[in-house]
């Protein structure tokens, strides 16, 4: 991880809020890199983990303050339960499975007190071992960058700002900060403020893209969403839970979720849907294809690319069985009941 070397003076408290859910796996790289600083206000919801989640917790991080759910309330609702006990100013969600230092955490913080047009700041977040050299923020999920993104259209035009995806690629983000329409929930420094006029996240949906509805939201109230290239994290994706499953079918709530957001607050029409449903799913299946290739017998990891490329087809798969009806006022009202 890395930050400005600046010192860091009278800074105002921050809030660090984590939800776990069977994190033992993860949660003491988080919790030991965070340090004891008594700046730094840590909240532990955790989604009533089955293996020893709370006893690390309170191992490494005794000043810790830890929220007991008796039932598994979601990422949304963790969250929100957790902000609802904050005392900070600046508040931080953080995954268990992400590593950023207090001093990085302060460095964001910073950038909030010297511009209060900016209502969500974020870090760079590198995932070791991604193949895909995208960041964990990007442009609104709406056809055109969708589009852009599945095609591969972002990845040949360059720098240039109009074919940007829904995911940024390396290149687009090198610069000191960027404006962009979502960061990731996996980090992201919010203002109180800003959190309390917005609303919180959304509990439409039990995880995925409730933090890219949120930073809309943010958005569209007139605050500005950033990332911060100069400041650095680890995300260890798909490592937050390591909860023992029946089935090792991949997850697909992610893409699901998304097109589900998109015709909540984004599509006008039912062509609109359809469009983006396939512009998605065509890249999935054109990646499952290309993963296919690669799993060839005589290829170093052939079994690799060959769960690779099943994933993506069950994500095409899953994504396409979803009815691409819009939403309306009366079906929304339905699906919230």
């Amino acid at each position: 991880m890395s930050a400005p070397e600046e010192a860091r003076g009278d800074e105002c408290k921050i809030s660090v809020v984590i939800v776990t859910y069977n994190s033992a796996s993860v949660i003491e790289q988080c919790m030991t890199v965070l340090g004891a600083d008594p700046d730094l206000d840590i909240i532990v919801v955790d989604n009533n983990s089955t293996d020893d989640t709370i006893a690390r917790v309170s191992e490494v991080s005794p000043n810790a303050r830890v929220i007991r759910s008796e039932e598994n309330l979601g990422f949304a609702g963790g969250v929100n339960w957790g902000v609802s006990e904050a005392r900070g100013e600046h508040m931080l969600l953080l995954n268990p499975d992400a590593v950023v230092d207090a001093e990085s955490i302060f460095a964001l913080s910073r950038i909030l007190d010297a511009d209060r047009s900016i209502g969500i700041v974020a870090p760079v977040l590198d995932k070791p071992g991604e193949r895909l050299a995208i960041r964990e923020c990007g442009r609104k999920p709406n056809l055109w960058r969708v589009l852009c993104h599945y095609s591969g259209l972002s990845r040949l035009a360059g720098r240039s700002a109009m074919v940007e995806g829904l995911y940024l690629l390396k290149r687009h983000s090198s610069v000191d900060m960027r404006d962009v329409d979502w960061v990731s929930g996996a980090c992201m420094l919010v203002r109180r403020d800003t959190w309390t006029r917005t609303g919180g996240l959304s509990r439409r949906w039990f995880m995925y893209a409730e933090d890219i509805e949120f930073c809309l939201r943010v958005k569209e109230s007139g605050e500005r969403v950033v990332t911060v290239p100069s400041v650095t994290g680890i995300h260890l994706i798909g490592e937050s839970s390591t909860a023992p499953t029946v089935s090792r079918a991949p997850n697909s709530a992610w893409v699901v979720n998304m097109y589900d957001l998109y015709k909540w607050r984004l599509s006008r029409t039912r062509l609109q849907n359809i469009g983006w449903k396939w512009a998605v799913a065509g890249g999935l299946f054109a990646r499952s294809a290309a993963y296919r290739l690669r799993a060839r017998p005589d290829v170093d990891q052939a079994n690799d690319w060959d769960a690779e490329s099943v994933k993506f087809r069950v994500f095409a798969q899953d994504l396409l069985a979803v009815s691409s009806a819009r939403i309306t006022a009366e079906t929304d009202n339905k699906a919230s009941l």
